[in-house]
């Protein structure tokens, strides 16, 4: 009797794994489960330009296990982005159908498709969730994607002695802007620190520790984000962001 148990069970489970239409797996072969979640922390070492876009992308490989030609869809949700983030997906290479929340496509018998994320930071630093079902018919398997950007190479301090702001910001190029500071009496050699996206120095500024703000040039900054630091003998004290438009 209990042998029988063991064959019935046994055959109930390779019965309902049979009858599993899509498999979703990672670049490096391991299968995702209903409900997994896929987490990166990056920084904008971890982008790729394509296209001219800066972007970080997470693909998955969209199996079909039928012995028949499935109609999938694929729904992607945002989940809480922080402002001015912007995301899309595509499948391999990207079309002008890449901007689509919600894409249909068909699988041949045991063939499969690569389902391609992209993120396209733009400078906004924060975590960035995403929900994705996949679904054939009458199966759907939800995967959730959460990605944190960090800056590169550099951490905040919290200290009341060290504060950093620029205004107006977003600033107009070409015009004028006010940076304001607060660093300690005895730093007589932090210096203010203009860096790009890709963490590449454009232009400094020495700063004096008597001193509340200075007024800057922005004409040779083009248009772009830019990462505002006081740094001091190589050690990043604190970071803002800047906007040139």
């Amino acid at each position: 009797m209990k042998k029988l148990m063991t064959l019935l069970f046994a055959s109930l489970f390779l019965f309902g794994y049979a009858q599993q239409k899509l498999q979703l797996i990672d670049g490096e072969g391991n299968p995702y489960s209903h409900g997994d979640e896929i987490r990166s922390s990056i920084t904008v070492n971890d982008l790729e330009n394509v296209g001219g876009n800066l972007e970080y992308h997470v693909e998955i490989l969209v199996y079909n296990q039928a012995n028949y030609e499935l109609e999938v869809s694929t729904l992607r949700t945002n989940m809480p982005l922080i402002s001015g983030m912007q995301a899309y997906v595509c499948f391999g290479v990207c079309d002008e159908t890449f901007e689509l929340l919600k894409m249909d496509y068909t699988i041949e018998e045991r063939g499969s498709l690569s389902y391609s994320l992209h993120l396209i930071p733009n400078g906004y630093f924060g975590t960035n969730k995403f929900k994705v079902d996949f679904t054939a018919e009458d199966e759907t398997l939800t995967l959730y994607i959460e990605i944190d950007m960090q800056p590169l190479g550099v951490k905040e301090q919290n200290s009341e002695k060290i504060s950093l702001s620029a205004y107006p910001n977003p600033v107009q190029a070409g015009s004028n802007f006010k940076v304001s500071y607060t660093i300690p009496d005895k730093n007589n050699s932090c210096k203010l620190v203009f860096r790009n996206i890709l963490g590449s120095e454009v232009m400094s500024i020495p700063l004096l520790p008597h001193e509340k703000s200075i007024s800057v040039d922005s004409s040779p900054l083009v248009q772009g984000v830019y990462f505002l630091s006081i740094e001091n003998k190589n050690q990043v004290s604190i970071v803002k962001k800047l906007i040139v438009k």
